[in-house]
C-alpha cells in the first residue's frame, strides 16, 4: 500500500462528456451513481470550453501554414522577376535607339506577367500539378534561354537520335524549371556550356561545365534558403525541387562529364499502379 493522498479504491461510477472532434472527457468515482444533473452540466461546461481551445488552436495553426505558403509564393515572385527585370534594364540602356532589340525586353516584360500569373495560380490551386500537356524540351528550353542573361554561354540540346524529344508536364511550372537551372549555372556556376537531353530512365537532365557544386553540399541546395552566395537568395533550386516533386519527378544532383552540375529528373513512381494511373510521366 502507497502512502500518500490519492484513493485508489475501485471507480464504480463513470461519467463521459464528449469533446467535439477531440475526444471524450471521462470523471470517476469510487461511489455508485455518485454524479447528479449539476455534476454533468459542470463537466459539460469544461468539456465546452476545452473543445472551443482546441478549435482555437487549430486554427491558429491553420493560419500559420497559410502565412508561410504565402511568404514561399512572394519569395518566388520575387527571385523569378528579377532576372526577366535585368533583361529590360540591361536591354534599354544598350539599344534605346534599336528598335529591333526592344522586342526583346517586350518579350521580357511579357514573360514578367507570365511568371506573376503562374504563381498566383500556383496559389489559389496548391502545389499539386493538375492539367498536363504533351510539351516538346527541345523548344521550351530554348523559349526558356531567351529569358534569361547567358553572358556568351552556349546551350546545347541533346536529342534523341530516332524520337521525339517530349515530356508529359505544366509548361508554365516547366519554365520555371528551366530558367532556375540555367541561371544558376551561368550565375553561380560560371558555366560556358549547358547541356539539356533525356536520360535512360525516361526523364531529362540539365548539366553544365561550370565549377560544380561539392558532394557534401549536393543533399542541402535544394532546401529552401540554402546559397553558398553571399549575395543569393537560396531559393532558386528550392523552387525547382517543388515544382519537380508536383509533378511526381525525383530530382537529383550528380556531377557532369565535365566537372559541373549535373541535375537529373526522374520519374519517382511508388507502384506499377500509380504509373499507369495518375501519375506524370515522361517519354
Amino acid at each position: 500500500m502507497l502512502d500518500d493522498e490519492y484513493c485508489r479504491e475501485p471507480v464504480s461510477s463513470w461519467l463521459y462528456v464528449p469533446l467535439g472532434d477531440y475526444g471524450v472527457i471521462s470523471v470517476g468515482q469510487t461511489e455508485s451513481d455518485a454524479f447528479d444533473r449539476n455534476d454533468v452540466q459542470l463537466v459539460q461546461t469544461l468539456a465546452n470550453n476545452a473543445a472551443a481551445v482546441c478549435e482555437r488552436l487549430d486554427r491558429e495553426r491553420e493560419l500559420e501554414r497559410e502565412n508561410e505558403r504565402l511568404e514561399r509564393f512572394a519569395s518566388t515572385i520575387s527571385h523569378d522577376l528579377r532576372n526577366p527585370l535585368q533583361v529590360a534594364e540591361l536591354t534599354l540602356e544598350e539599344v534605346r535607339d534599336v528598335t529591333e532589340r526592344l522586342d526583346r525586353m517586350t518579350t521580357a516584360h511579357k514573360r514578367m506577367e507570365e511568371i506573376i500569373e503562374g504563381v498566383l495560380a500556383l496559389a489559389r490551386r496548391g502545389e499539386r500539378v493538375e492539367e498536363t500537356e504533351q510539351i516538346s524540351v527541345p523548344d521550351l528550353a530554348c523559349q526558356c534561354w531567351e529569358y534569361v542573361s547567358t553572358s556568351g554561354t552556349e546551350l546545347v540540346m541533346e536529342e534523341p537520335a530516332d524520337e521525339e524529344f517530349v515530356i508529359e508536364a505544366d509548361a508554365d511550372r516547366l519554365k520555371h524549371v528551366f530558367e532556375n537551372l540555367f541561371r544558376n549555372a551561368i550565375t553561380h556556376g560560371n558555366a560556358t556550356t549547358i547541356r539539356v537531353g533525356p536520360t535512360a530512365g525516361g526523364g531529362f537532365y540539365v548539366a553544365d561545365d561550370g565549377t560544380g557544386i561539392p558532394p557534401e553540399k549536393r543533399e542541402q541546395v535544394f532546401e529552401t534558403g540554402f546559397t553558398t552566395e553571399k549575395q543569393g537568395t537560396g531559393l532558386g533550386l528550392s523552387i525547382v525541387r517543388e515544382i519537380a516533386e508536383a509533378h511526381g519527378w525525383k530530382p537529383t544532383l550528380t556531377e557532369s562529364e565535365e566537372g559541373g552540375a549535373r541535375f537529373e529528373f526522374t520519374p519517382a513512381y511508388t507502384d506499377q499502379f500509380d504509373k499507369e494511373r495518375s501519375a506524370p510521366s515522361l517519354t
